[in-house]
């Protein structure tokens, strides 16, 4: 793995992963120039709901280490090749952001830091493993509701494949053929539209829709169980402005 390169100062020291109650990612073993300690605020991770990310940088001493250009959180779906940025914001003694994920998989992570100076930003963290992220979800009645839009990251004017998976809490296999269908409410400008949802899997309810609308959009599926039951499952998208 590269490292950061600052200073005449050589350091020898462990890239650690954790913080505080949770820490949710295992360590680096080998030798960086620096401790790096990296937590996310949840153990369990899933789409469209938002973490703080933290970092502590420290020298072999335990001395914080606070002097960056940049600072920054990355991350990958596996297989991808390109990097995606958040960069992280110093406060408190640590350097943090708040994050969200909008697609579910297995994801690559590291943490890259450009010191005064330097060029670029080099890799000073980076995790061995992948960090699961499942579609958000909740329970309703005897099911468990699973939404994902695609593409995950929705921006203003885009048309997005919205689907809803409905689960048997207790079996663990789709619900088909029921009846069903999905709304979207844009929650500043009060606009409202209803799709029929279609079922092109078993329990994998989906309709095609355009987000006209920066904002928050309360996406919503209703469907009538086989008991004659009608159940209500509600998520928010965030929909990205065009700049």
């Amino acid at each position: 793995m590269k490292m950061l390169r600052v200073a005449p100062l050589a350091l020898a020291v462990v890239a650690a992963a954790g913080c505080e109650d949770n820490p949710i990612l295992s360590p680096d073993s080998h030798d960086e120039e620096y401790n790096v300690a990296f937590s996310l605020s949840a153990e369990e991770i899933s789409t469209l709901t938002e973490y703080e990310v933290e970092v502590v940088i420290s020298d072999h001493d335990g001395a914080p280490v606070t002097e960056f250009e940049v600072v920054a959180f990355e991350y990958r779906m596996e297989g991808a090749q390109e990097w995606s940025s958040t960069e992280l914001e110093f406060h408190g003694g640590h350097f943090s952001a708040e994050h969200m994920f909008y697609s579910s998989g297995e994801y690559e992570m590291r943490v890259v830091a450009q010191a005064h100076g330097a060029q670029h930003a080099e890799p000073i963290y980076e995790h061995d493993g992948h960090l699961p992220v499942e579609r958000i979800h909740m329970a309703v009645g005897e099911y468990r509701v699973e939404m994902e839009t695609f593409p995950g990251h929705v921006h203003e004017g885009d048309e997005a494949e919205v689907k809803f998976w409905v689960i048997e809490a207790a079996g663990g296999h789709g619900m088909g053929g029921l009846s069903a269908s999905i709304h979207m409410d844009h929650e500043q400008s009060g606009q409202s539209t209803t799709h029929g949802a279609e079922e092109h899997a078993e329990g994998v309810y989906e309709a095609l829709h355009t987000f006209a609308e920066h904002g928050e959009t309360e996406v919503m599926i209703e469907f009538m169980d086989g008991h004659g039951e009608n159940h209500q499952a509600a998520f928010h998208v965030r929909v990205a402005e065009i700049h």
